[in-house]
């Protein structure tokens, strides 16, 4: 059974870098370096990913994640490790990702899995403990 996704930002070539636009992260910088963007398309190692806060007195360049093959390596996994929300892991299609590398197009879809939650807030409260539910806690529960 296949997986549904649903869109969650894109990847567009700034230079010879990767910039990965997330609907989670509005405004912010993530950028993928040209080395290392060079690194994972033709070689498939794994990338860091930064997040770059401009000011008028000095650039802060902050490491939040990483940027890898997927399993299948068909698709670029993007997880990001630092920062709110937390996100779970994030996908694109390397075919994508390297047309945007080559200049052959101007975006690659990110996507998500549509039934994990986008922050680790949202799923705690669809969380259940399923295996006791009914089972009582403690002697304070037991009724004679």
């Amino acid at each position: 059974m296949r997986e549904m996704m649903q869109k969650t930002g894109k990847i567009t070539r700034s230079y010879k870098a990767l910039k990965v636009e997330l609907e989670a992260r509005p405004g912010a910088t993530l950028v993928i370096g040209a080395v290392d963007a060079k690194n994972l398309i033709a070689h498939g190692m794994t990338a860091r990913i930064y997040k770059v806060t401009r000011s008028a007195d000095v650039d802060v360049i902050e490491d939040v994640g990483s940027a890898s093959l997927s399993r299948s390596g068909k698709g670029i996994a993007i997880h990001i490790d630092v920062g709110m929300p937390l996100l779970p892991s994030l996908y694109a299609s390397k075919a994508q990702v390297e047309d945007v590398y080559k200049g052959f197009r101007t975006a690659a879809m990110v996507s998500a899995p549509a039934d994990r939650p986008l922050s680790r807030e949202e799923g705690k409260s669809a969380r259940r403990d399923v295996i006791n539910d009914g089972l009582h806690r403690g002697f304070a529960e037991v009724r004679a």
